[in-house]
């Protein structure tokens, strides 16, 4: 059995199959052949003749083109790579392909994940193993008299950028996991590969999208002004080190757009998909911003594109769910959500999004049997906990509800409670008054949950109150955001 790790994977060789941090990676078996091909033949560029013939045989009649090309999105998509900016797969146009991370044979560890074993490869005292790509360099020294070897030394990168590399998809691997702790953790990974390598635009736009995670709602382990300066100056850091990298512009238009400069924030979003149409968390966040301005259909499409570019990825499937959800599809909503967290059952945004969904659909016990699940995997994050006052509102268990007021109440004088989750609670007790008040706070403070008040069908007991019309027309009508003048335009975006 050959085994070799990259990152925090590590892929069989011989059977092609994919883990992460000794999770399975789900991959079809044309793209793992390809992905097995590529790794296997590391630092050299694998051109498209070979993987014909590797891949799918000459006897084999296919469109070439459009079968291979299918094949990469689907190996970039395993591993989280991007096209623009790869750190696995590199694309020669009208070439081939070239794997170009450092990749570590494995002999013996099959029960360590990842990291473990390549601890266990510097610690080893058996003779030290080459990598892949030296194998590969060092038999084409012998056959080419060194030519393969001074070109092939050409294209490796710097320990230093390889460590970068490597630390930029460990902090993605935690951010996925939408957890306050992963988050954390993401940041510590973004920061060491800034360590190896200061010049790291990716680096950069994933430190921004860990800190707008931090503020988020769901998370809420910082005010959004605490984090919030310091997602945008991460993200236009990386979008001045890399004006090509989408990834940076999509996150800084989720950070404009919840600071509700509107105009720039699809600006910017629109850039991130012209740059890279292929990249999953720009169409993810340019759906959140269509679903906030009330523009469905076309968020919908958007989330459907995210189902398209990633089909087996919980988190396209559940921003799927969640466009219907504002559609007011209660059905097909609830229907999504199920299926993912079956798939899925620790993932607690999938049962929030569900008990949102039923409580919408006036289906009390089972939406307060979702939060109670939610409630659990976030260890009574405040928004899951002001969710589930709503569903024994509905209910009518007021004396519930009330009790979470109380412990909410209690929270905010030693913790961060985003007023979102305040709002849900008020509106379970059926207090509009106190409620109205936080949708104002909630709008003076930037809170993450405000961009979505004139969307979300949880406030609909609110909207004939002309207290709560007021604010969700200031929200509608947007600012513009101070800390962009200067630095990013309308017009600058189209020029670049």
């Amino acid at each position: 059995m050959r085994r070799v790790t990259f990152g925090p994977f590590q892929l069989d060789l011989d059977t092609h199959e994919l883990n992460r941090s000794g999770l399975a990676v789900r991959l079809q078996p044309q793209p793992a052949k390809l992905l097995a091909l590529l790794v296997e033949h590391a630092g050299r560029l694998v051109t498209r003749d070979e993987i014909r013939h590797n891949v799918w045989g000459p006897d084999t009649f296919v469109d070439f083109d459009q079968s291979v090309n299918f094949c990469v999105r689907q190996i970039r998509t395993a591993l989280h790579d991007n096209a623009d900016t790869p750190c696995y797969v590199e694309t020669l146009p009208r070439r081939g392909y070239r794997f170009i991370a450092p990749v570590q044979n494995v002999e013996n560890d099959a029960a360590l994940p990842p990291a473990t074993m390549a601890a266990s490869v510097v610690a080893s005292p058996r003779r030290p193993r080459l990598p892949v790509a030296a194998v590969v360099i060092l038999v084409g020294a012998l056959v080419t008299g060194g030519a393969m070897l001074h070109r092939a030394r050409s294209i490796q990168p710097s320990p230093a950028a390889s460590r970068a590399v490597q630390e930029v998809q460990l902090g993605r691997f935690f951010l996925d996991k939408v957890t306050a702790r992963d988050a954390r953790t993401a940041i510590e990974h973004f920061k060491a590969a800034l360590r190896e390598d200061a010049h790291s635009a990716p680096a950069y736009a994933g430190l921004a999208e860990a800190y707008n995670q931090l503020g988020s709602v769901f998370i809420a382990d910082q005010p959004p002004v605490n984090v919030r300066l310091l997602a945008l100056r991460s993200a236009i850091r990386a979008i001045e080190l890399d004006p090509k990298l989408a990834d940076a512009y999509a996150t800084l238009g989720y950070t404009t757009m919840h600071e509700l400069d509107w105009s720039r924030a699809e600006a910017l979003l629109r850039r991130a998909i012209e740059l890279n149409p292929h990249n999953v968390t720009a169409h993810h966040v340019y759906a959140n911003y269509l679903v906030a301005r009330r523009r469905y259909s076309e968020a919908i499409d958007e989330a459907r594109r995210c189902v398209d570019l990633e089909p087996a990825s919980v988190r396209a499937r559940h921003l799927l769910a969640w466009m219907l959800y504002f559609n007011r599809q209660y059905a097909e909503a609830i229907r999504e959500l199920r299926t993912i967290v079956e798939m899925q059952p620790t993932y607690a945004q999938g049962h929030f999004r569900l008990g949102q969904a039923l409580i919408v659909s006036r289906r009390w016990d089972e939406a307060i049997v979702e939060l109670q699940t939610t409630v659990e995997l976030t260890h009574r994050a405040p928004a899951s906990l002001g969710l589930l006052a709503m569903a024994y509102g509905g209910r009518g268990d007021r004396a519930a509800a009330q009790r979470i007021v109380a412990e909410l109440e209690a929270r905010a004088s030693t913790e961060h409670v985003p007023e979102g989750a305040v709002l849900l609670a008020y509106i379970g007790t059926d207090d509009k008054a106190r409620a109205i008040e936080a949708v104002a706070r909630s709008y003076e403070e930037r809170d993450n949950y405000v961009v979505n008040i004139a969307a979300d069908p949880l406030m609909d007991p609110l909207r004939k109150d002309p207290r709560f019309e007021a604010v969700s027309e200031q929200v509608m009508r947007g600012t513009r955001l101070a800390a962009l003048d200067g630095v990013i335009s309308e017009g600058s975006l189209a020029r670049r």
